[in-house]
């Protein structure tokens, strides 16, 4: 693939609101003064201009439109709703560490940044698409939690790849709260999860239904886990080398990568995005993502990534 293209599978409603009264009904908002609904007031207004002007571009790929964060600025939107935390130092990142398990299966946990992992090739079909091998889209709420729904939206898609039965919804709450790696609602790092969890954390995760999400840090709790009965091989990969990432998703499955969001993404509405202003300028990375396939759209011939989002 020679650039990158996303399609989102994201959480998010899209309403025609006619005003901003109609915004906050739709969304149940509620705010805490008349300065913070003159701000939102403000931003919601911005957004609304922001994304009449992105639409009305002649031959633009993709739409944007009003979700849930369009009383936000950029700023609030990033502190409050990204959450890709960079460990400062370079071996935190993420090496390669093999973990055993009383299972037979390999898996490689892939993310942006390092070496290739161990597999057998073959060729990458045209298209993939394991969108039927993931399970809920959630929303991580007003909480940089990304990190967390990134590794543990990996494990529950290998799990459903090598066992079509399984359906069960890890805990990210337990992360937050458990996890000495990573930063909460703070911000974390995809690699650093996922080595807790097969390092620190027993090698298994509570299920959602028995520890349940609150979008904020909470005491660590002791409940019942479910093992992770694998091998896993966490491996870091070469961000820009979208070839070796194309392969990478069609013999091993969903990848968890880390990205530079920008304002077009915080109001992404449908098809094909791809923000021209980020090439080498878009700044740290700062959100995190699971690659669930790709494609080639058959209209524009344009190549694509369908990525999860949270």
């Amino acid at each position: 693939m020679k650039t990158v293209f996303v399609v989102l599978g994201t959480l998010i409603n899209f309403v025609n609101a006619d005003t901003f009264s109609d915004f906050e009904k739709e969304y149940e908002k509620s705010y805490e003064d008349d300065y913070e609904i003159e701000d939102a007031k403000q931003s919601y207004d911005m957004n609304c201009a922001f994304i009449a002007i992105i639409n009305s571009r002649s031959g633009q790929r993709y739409k944007l439109g009003l979700n849930e964060f369009a009383d936000k600025g950029f700023d609030k939107f990033k502190e409050e709703s990204l959450g890709a935390k960079s460990p400062s130092s370079s071996s935190d990142r993420g090496n390669k560490v093999t973990f055993s398990s009383n299972s037979n299966s390999n898996i490689q946990l892939i993310q942006a940044e390092g070496g290739i992992g161990n597999y057998t090739p073959v060729t990458a079909p045209p298209a993939v698409d394991y969108r039927n091998y993931s399970l809920a889209i959630l929303n991580q709420k007003n909480c940089g939690s990304c990190w967390a729904f990134t590794a543990l939206g990996v494990l529950e898609s290998r799990m459903t790849i090598l066992n079509p039965l399984y359906n069960t919804v890890l805990s990210e709450q337990y992360l937050l709260d458990c996890d000495t790696r990573d930063y909460a609602c703070n911000g974390g790092w995809p690699m650093n999860a996922l080595n807790w969890i097969f390092q620190s954390g027993g090698n298994s995760v509570p299920a959602m239904t028995s520890y349940q999400y609150f979008g904020f840090k909470t005491k660590c709790r002791t409940v019942t886990k479910i093992p992770m009965n694998i091998i896993a091989t966490i491996q870091n990969y070469t961000a820009g080398n979208e070839g070796t990432m194309k392969q990478i998703v069609a013999n091993v499955g969903p990848v968890a990568v880390v990205v530079s969001v920008t304002s077009f993404f915080q109001l992404y509405k449908t098809g094909i995005f791809y923000d021209a202003t980020c090439n080498s300028n878009c700044g740290s990375v700062n959100h995190a993502v699971i690659i669930v396939g790709y494609g080639t759209d058959p209209v524009t011939n344009l190549d694509y990534w369908i990525v999860k989002n949270s």
